[in-house]
């Protein structure tokens, strides 16, 4: 029962040793006999000597022991202090690997950082009392956050919390990612079971695939193709993609083989042939340029892809030979500080947001938003709250 007694004494530390005595005797009397059958204890059970609260903090750790898996191989138990560490200029070599069995409600408390597997450029920062670099500090995060996922797949933002909020909030993300099971397929592309002999077209997709295009599928082949013609630009195309070489950029006549196939290459993706497949068959999609232009192509279509843009102020037409998005963007957002227009109410925050994020203008008072009497803030609090939750996150 010693160690039953030393487990409570971690979970309610404050515990007087008199109630601790009679504790031990109740889970004596009700037949506990190994720390394994705590997990049979109930509240009622322990109310006698304990506060409700008390009792059921013990309850909860307890109950965790029908759940979680025991480590076999005991942790090392080293200093988990940087400084220390790093000061002692110790090169620990691999631990153990650690066989999932159980895992003890304690773990975290004997958990030490595996610096051996930091990069030698965090270590530095660290032990010169700089501040990492963000890919030093994604790393640090990345490979803590794998060494405790061996032990714990789930520890819970509690035994993340180390005085940093934004450091725990990124290992709350890390966690939910390495938790994720097959998201890719589970949110986006639904594909359910349907009732047909075929198995090459027994599933179905989702309603949401097609959420917000406007050609997602076009009906007919482009004019003057055939499926032969399609055939043979598709074979070409694959052709191209062998002799390029990485970093090279899609010439006119792969941009226009991309253009005249988008038929065929919509008829695949939906007929849900897997990436394997469209990588081989249609290779120059997935460059750059190929995908933006088959996205151009999914929500706008063949004939309203737009060339050319216009801006206007006050329902005036200022410029109507602008050859590019951006430069259109740039403009209009430029317009509202080149001829003192506020804000408008119903997009305030967005373009503050542009305004704070992306170019980095940051007054100190005031705000270019329309005045809103009833707020007393100048600047938009889902602005201020979003930016810094933007700054938290240079550590994921």
């Amino acid at each position: 029962m010693e160690i039953i007694r030393s487990k409570i004494m971690k979970i309610l530390p404050s515990l007087q040793s008199n109630i601790l005595d009679s504790l031990i005797k109740i889970l004596q009397d009700i037949g506990v006999a190994a720390e394994d059958d705590l997990k049979y204890v109930q509240e009622s059970d322990l109310t006698t000597v304990l506060r409700p609260i008390q009792a059921r903090k013990l309850i909860d750790v307890w109950k965790q022991l029908d759940s979680v898996p025991t480590v076999s191989t005991p942790v090392t138990n080293t200093t988990s202090t940087a400084s220390h560490i790093l000061a002692s200029g110790s090169d620990s070599s691999e631990s153990t690997p650690v066989t999932l069995q159980s895992i003890p409600i304690d773990w975290a408390e004997d958990y030490a950082i595996p610096w051996q597997s930091m990069p030698e450029e965090l270590l530095k920062d660290l032990k010169e009392g700089r501040r990492p670099t963000p890919s030093g500090r994604r790393e640090f995060i990345n490979i803590t956050a794998q060494s405790i996922y061996k032990i714990c797949p789930k520890p819970g933002k509690k035994n993340l919390t180390g005085g940093c909020e934004s450091l725990t909030r990124s290992f709350v993300v890390k966690f939910e990612n390495l938790n994720r099971r097959d998201a890719f397929s589970s949110v986006k592309r639904k594909l359910k079971q349907a009732e047909k002999d075929d198995s090459n077209n027994d599933r179905q997709l989702s309603a949401s695939s097609k959420y917000g295009c406007l050609n997602w599928q076009p009906k007919i082949l482009p004019i003057g193709e055939s499926s032969e013609s399609q055939i043979e630009k598709q074979n070409e195309m694959i052709q191209i993609s062998s002799i390029m070489k990485p970093g090279d950029e899609l010439n006119e006549q792969s941009l226009t083989l991309l253009e005249t196939t988008y038929y065929s290459q919509r008829k695949d993706i939906n007929n849900l042939k897997n990436v394997s497949f469209l990588l081989n068959n249609w290779p120059l999609l997935f460059s750059e340029k190929g995908f933006f232009l088959s996205f151009l192509h999914f929500n706008w279509g063949d004939d309203s892809v737009a060339t050319s843009y216009m801006v206007a102020v006050d329902k005036k037409i200022i410029n109507e030979e602008i050859k590019s998005f951006e430069t259109g963007f740039f403009m209009v957002f430029a317009a509202y500080y080149i001829v003192n227009i506020e804000y408008a109410e119903m997009a305030g925050a967005t373009l503050e947001f542009i305004q704070r994020c992306f170019l980095r203008m940051n007054p100190d008072k005031g705000s270019k938003a329309s005045r809103n009497k009833k707020k007393k803030c100048a600047m938009n609090q889902k602005v201020l709250s979003l930016l810094n939750k933007l700054m938290d996150f240079e550590w994921c």
